[in-house]
């Protein structure tokens, strides 16, 4: 049964959830025996978080995560990361976004570092990504953000040499009061890719070159292209909040929310798009027997043009 909470859940997909990519040269990850560990070692602690998540919300700040033009999933999963590991059985949290200094300079931040008692000073580079393939390619350029400039060789190059490098270093050591050499520097990587709704999205013959082969994977398509991909009559959809884009859906039948008909949701984008050009993420559902609306799919909806940036629409 899954954690009850959202916060919970996107906690612990944080934690267990499947890496988007496999090691790379450079690309240092947690090791993933240690880290199924880890939560293993956490689960009833998430239990107890789970039926009274009240310390938790209070630290994300609730009434922030309703705030979308502020919100960020970055940094919300640096702070759910750092609440974990201040808060956990043991604690270890030594630092939480520590920026680095060189002289009046700042050269970068450390999202979050902690000893543990086996492997010493462990410093994460923490990342949500959501990558959409732009054409039928391996290669890490042809994978671009949903909704910024950027794309997946652009993240693994900053990540590799930049993020991971500064966690190694001298500025990093001074800052921590710890020898030069003692931090391990790790990419905690997560996120989806998502393949065009046109294919067989589901088993793409196509994928980034190194992608994990267990790596969250939905569909996307062009408003108008085509019709949200379904599978079955009897399923229903609802549009994620950003704030619910990071682990799967699971919603309880109680009437709070009503997931839509694909009629009902065809009508909602046309309105959406009419107005604002933003990308619509979906999530198709199927009510399970024990009275939950559990994620089966979930995919994006881009404006006609994308990735071309479109002007705003006329009001």
């Amino acid at each position: 049964m899954p954690f009850l909470h959202q916060s919970i859940r996107d906690l612990h997909w944080l934690l267990a959830g499947p890496p988007l990519m496999s090691d790379l040269a450079g690309f240092d990850q947690p090791p993933p025996d240690w880290l199924s560990a880890q939560v293993a070692t956490a689960e009833p602690w998430l239990a107890e978080l789970d039926d009274n998540p009240t310390e938790l919300q209070r630290f994300l700040g609730a009434e922030h995560l309703m705030r979308m033009g502020s919100f960020r999933l970055g940094h919300h999963a640096e702070r759910m990361l750092e609440f974990f590991l201040a808060r956990r059985p043991g604690g270890g949290l030594m630092a939480a976004r520590r920026e680095l200094m060189d002289g009046a300079r700042t050269v970068g931040e450390l999202d979050v570092v902690f000893r543990d008692p086996v492997r010493g000073v462990v410093h994460w580079e923490v990342s949500t990504k959501f990558f959409l393939r732009s054409e039928p390619s391996a290669r890490w350029t042809a994978y671009i953000g949903v909704t910024s400039p950027d794309d997946l060789q652009g993240k693994l190059r900053k990540v590799v040499d930049h993020q991971l490098p500064l966690g190694r270093s001298q500025l990093a050591a001074d800052a921590l009061a710890v020898p030069l050499g003692s931090v391990t520097s790790e990419a905690l990587l997560r996120g989806w890719l998502f393949y065009p709704a046109t294919e067989d999205w589901a088993r793409p013959s196509v994928v980034p070159a190194a992608a994990a082969p267990g790596h969250g994977r939905g569909w996307w398509l062009r408003h108008g292209e085509t019709e949200v991909p379904a599978a079955a009559r009897s399923s229903r959809f609802h549009i994620l909040r950003r704030p619910e884009w990071l682990s799967p859906v699971h919603l309880p039948d109680d009437g709070a929310t009503v997931p839509i008909a694909a009629n009902d949701l065809a009508g909602r984008l046309v309105r959406h798009f009419r107005q604002n050009h933003a990308p619509v993420l979906v999530a198709e559902l199927r009510r399970d027997g024990d009275g939950w609306w559990r994620e089966l799919a979930r995919g994006f909806v881009v404006h006609a043009r994308w990735p071309v940036p479109a002007e705003a629409p006329k009001r």
